[in-house]
């Protein structure tokens, strides 16, 4: 049985600043690594049903690339998919004070012995952005929203919060998304809390 979602507790103040950080670390990667490609995922929001912190971001590495931060609102594709090398990853890197959470690890396809997928990791703890504090990063959430009889509310309240904290988002409708509005566009959400 899954446990219960996280709520998240703390002030529309400090919340703007989380997601603020956020944009800066994408600003970060834009100017350090690529902005090739990345406003396609940014603009699509948090995946509110996995990865979701309790407290702080996380930032995950996969395929020897910056990837993913891990909110409390679940997780934000901020990266595009361009090949990194190593010296622009170490100067991405180095703008932040880190603590390794997770150490990578090589992903493997038990269907087939020998054929290797990947490399997925390390995560990340983010203590600081170019001197700037985040909270301390929480416990984490793989299951984000989890399952259970208000999952679907609560993804949608997570993505709302996102967007209403300044987080690029598509919006969100009764039956969904709608597609994607272009780079630095956001829309208005009604009924967001």
């Amino acid at each position: 049985m899954s446990e219960a979602p996280h709520t998240n507790t703390r002030s529309d103040e400090h919340s703007r600043r989380l997601v603020g950080q956020c944009l800066h670390i994408a600003e970060i990667y834009d100017e350090e690594i690529s902005s090739h490609d990345a406003d396609g995922y940014r603009i699509g929001g948090v995946n509110p049903f996995g990865h979701q912190t309790e407290s702080g971001l996380y930032l995950e590495i996969s395929y020897n690339m910056p990837s993913k931060l891990w909110t409390p609102w679940g997780y934000w594709r901020f990266a595009g998919t361009c090949a990194v090398d190593d010296a622009r990853c170490e100067r991405f890197l180095s703008r932040f004070s880190l603590r390794v959470h997770e150490q990578g690890r090589d992903i493997r396809d038990i269907r087939h012995p020998g054929a290797h997928l990947g490399y997925f990791g390390p995560v990340y703890a983010i203590l600081d952005i170019e001197g700037d504090p985040v909270e301390t990063p929480g416990p984490v959430h793989f299951e984000g929203v989890g399952f259970g009889e208000n999952r679907s509310g609560q993804a949608e309240a997570n993505q709302a919060a996102w967007a209403r904290f300044g987080g690029p988002h598509t919006q969100l409708t009764p039956t969904g998304r709608i597609g994607y509005l272009g780079p630095g566009r956001s829309i208005p959400l009604t009924g967001t809390q």
